[in-house]
């Protein structure tokens, strides 16, 4: 709750355990971290949360019947929209993705590509964590090779190689 108040928000890698609750509706998962500015008194503020779901769908390109859907109910690609969109909701300040796309169709993970760009675009920074080397390769500015806990390599976009990583990754060069 700490980190969320300073803006550092997880998607976290088990979305369906951790990230959703998947009994609920796709309103619920997404305003369950804004719910007390949306609460005035003792009501809930139905016409702001309306809003909110719609503009943060519309965004993320939710494809869903509803808003009333149980998120159960959904793929995989639009249940990490979902959670997706109850973080963005709060206008962090960080966004940390833990692996974003697994289990998700290949499909699902171009679109999810490309709002992970978007929301750069809109002033979030992004911390992945991915074990797919293209998604680190495509997606990412700067890559810390971590391995058994320890950062073995720093990379830049201009020295981000498979070869390289893998390199940092099994303990072939040192880090400086």
């Amino acid at each position: 709750m700490e980190a969320t108040h300073s803006g550092i928000v997880l998607a976290p890698e088990d979305r369906k355990h951790e990230g959703l609750i998947l009994a609920q509706t796709v309103t619920f998962n997404t305003v369950i971290a804004i719910l007390g500015k949306l609460i005035k008194g003792i009501r809930l503020n139905y016409k702001r949360q309306e809003k909110i779901i719609t503009d943060i769908s519309r965004k993320l390109r939710l494809k869903t019947a509803s808003y009333d859907t149980k998120v159960m109910n959904l793929s995989g690609g639009n249940q990490q929209k979902v959670v997706l969109a109850k973080w963005l909701v709060t206008n962090p300040q960080i966004l940390i993705l833990d692996e974003p796309t697994r289990g998700i169709d290949v499909g699902a993970k171009q679109e999810i590509y490309k709002l992970i760009y978007e929301i750069v675009g809109m002033g979030v920074g992004v911390i992945l964590i991915s074990s797919e080397m293209p998604e680190v390769i495509n997606l990412c500015d700067r890559v810390y090779v971590v391995r058994e806990g320890k950062i073995t390599g720093l990379l830049g976009r201009k020295d981000l190689s498979e070869q390289t990583i893998l390199k940092y990754a099994i303990g072939g060069i040192g880090h400086e």
